[in-house]
């Protein structure tokens, strides 16, 4: 209640002082704007503003006085030059309850971060105890558990050298030595996959080699023989032998004639074109 005293003495200083101009000059709408502004508190129901012969100039908040009200009344006073006088009064109309509201909220809140002390101690208890145990277990389930699904290994990250930090410190080590063996054995397999590749490359030269050789050994060998060579059914050796062979003379009509009316690459495909007939003929006969 001494507190609200003096916050309303407080308020009735600053606003007679404030409300002097717009009085002594008429002003109702400044004045209304300053009542408006004294009744925001929640402790001040009205305010009123009278005039210098009593009769109420302006007034905001509740008619009624309520209960347990706390009723103030101060001058207002200005200086138009000639020395201060009394121009009006200022009421403030303010009530208890509100005081005892504020009571009762400071003692809900006293009460209620009572609790909170209580559960944030219940709380920091129970996080001590699941730092110091669930984590590291659930980090080391969840090693185990990734592991077994084949998905890769983690490290389980605990720093605490306790009798649970040992186990995941062996844990650790157990992973990191599997891994490299793991890392071991995959370089080899990678070196062996790439010499494999490399031979596999060089064979690959080595038979288009081959192939090629092949193509233009078959421009100059008859296909039996070329057949022979290559399937192993004859051996090739560098020696003489006698064999009987058919050889094939032909004469072309007009030949002569023929090579002085077409050009040169004319006459070498008319040329090419009947070897190939007549070598059809005689491969046909087994020539």
């Amino acid at each position: 209640v001494n507190r609200l005293n003096d916050n309303l003495n407080d308020v009735m200083e600053t606003h007679s002082a404030s409300l002097a101009s717009p009085l002594w000059s008429f002003d109702d709408e400044q004045i209304d704007l300053a009542l408006k502004a004294i009744i925001i508190q929640d402790e001040i129901v009205t305010a009123r503003i009278f005039n210098e012969d009593g009769t109420i100039r302006s007034e905001a908040g509740k008619q009624e006085l309520p209960e347990k009200s706390i009723v103030l009344i101060g001058d207002v006073t200005y200086d138009p030059g000639e020395g201060s006088k009394t121009i009006g009064k200022l009421e403030i109309i303010a009530t208890e309850i509100a005081v005892w509201q504020h009571t009762k909220e400071r003692i809900w809140v006293a009460a209620g971060i009572a609790l909170i002390a209580v559960l944030m101690e219940v709380a920091t208890a129970l996080y001590a105890l699941r730092k110091i145990v669930q984590v590291p277990l659930e980090r080391l389930l969840e090693s185990i558990n990734l592991i077994r699904s084949g998905s890769g290994r983690k490290h389980v990250d605990w720093q605490i050298n306790d009798e649970l930090g040992q186990v995941i410190y062996a844990f650790n080590e157990m992973q990191s030595n599997q891994s490299e063996s793991e890392q071991q054995l995959r370089d080899a397999r990678d070196l062996l996959e790439q010499r494999v590749e490399e031979r596999t490359r060089e064979l690959a030269g080595k038979t288009n080699a081959l192939e090629k050789l092949s193509k233009q050994l078959s421009k100059y060998l008859s296909p039996q023989v070329y057949n022979s060579i290559f399937t192993g059914e004859q051996e090739v050796k560098i020696n003489s032998n006698r064999k009987k062979l058919t050889v094939f003379f032909s004469d072309i009509v007009g030949f002569t004639e023929t090579t002085d009316r077409l050009e040169s690459e004319e006459l070498t495909n008319l040329l090419n074109d009947y070897l190939t007939e007549m070598s059809s003929i005689a491969l046909e006969y087994g020539a």
